[in-house]
Formats: C-alpha cells, sequence, structure tokens
C-alpha cells in the first residue's frame, strides 16, 4: 500500500487458509508512506488460518515512513490454529453436519465475507 498524497488512510486485512502438508503462503505487506502524504493512517494485517500438518504460512511486514506528520501507522500477523476448545464449541452449537474443514472456513472469513457481501450491495444500490 502507498499512501502519496495527504490525509489519506488504509485498512487492509488479508486472510488465508492453508491445507495440505506441502500447503504455503507468504505474505510481503508493504506498506510505504511518502513525504507528501501528511496525516496519513495506516494498518495492514495478515491472519492465517493452518489446518493441517506440516502447511507452513510466512509473514514479511514491512513499513516505511517518509512523513513525520502522520496520524498513525502499524502492521500485525498471526497464525494459528483452532484449539481443542474450539472444536468442542462446534459440536455444542449443532455445527456437525458441516465437514470440519468446512465449518473452520466459515467461522475464520465470517467477518471479511460479511463486509464485502454488506460493501458489494450498497455498490450496486447507486446503479
Amino acid at each position: 500500500m502507498y499512501h502519496k498524497g495527504p490525509h489519506t488512510k488504509g485498512n487492509v486485512l488479508y486472510k488465508g487458509a492453508l491445507q495440505g502438508e506441502s500447503a504455503r503462503s507468504v505474505w510481503i505487506g508493504d506498506v510505504l508512506i511518502g513525504p507528501e502524504a501528511i496525516g496519513t493512517d495506516s494498518y495492514e494485517a495478515n491472519r492465517n488460518l493452518v489446518l493441517t500438518d506440516g502447511a507452513r504460512a510466512y509473514s514479511v511486514p514491512n513499513l516505511e515512513i517518509e512523513s513525520g506528520n502522520i496520524e498513525g501507522a502499524g502492521h500485525a500477523s498471526a497464525t494459528g490454529r483452532f484449539d481443542d476448545e474450539q472444536l468442542f464449541f462446534r459440536a455444542v452449537m449443532g455445527f456437525l453436519n458441516l465437514k470440519l474443514d468446512d465449518w473452520l472456513l466459515l467461522v475464520s472469513f465470517r467477518k471479511l465475507c460479511k463486509s464485502f457481501i454488506f460493501r458489494t450491495s450498497r455498490n450496486f444500490q447507486n446503479y
């Protein structure tokens, strides 16, 4: 993400799910705030769900700030698995009719999908 002009905002979320012993992902999160980008507020995050043993996710966050007058800037990355307690919750809440992998993806990507559907439907109302 490149912030070139003043008072720009960026809030980016990358999500991934990896399955299979040889599954790999690499996220390189480059955020550059240029010298003219005063008042910029930028955040970038990467979240990975590892579904099987052997899968690996690598994150390389980069943040370069060339302006001394910004609102804020940051980045984060997390990679993990669901633990036994979370899987027990799945059983108690009645999600047993879904395959485990489908349920894990549904839970992990729910917020992202809801946001996308809301924004997309809102944009189409203008046409």
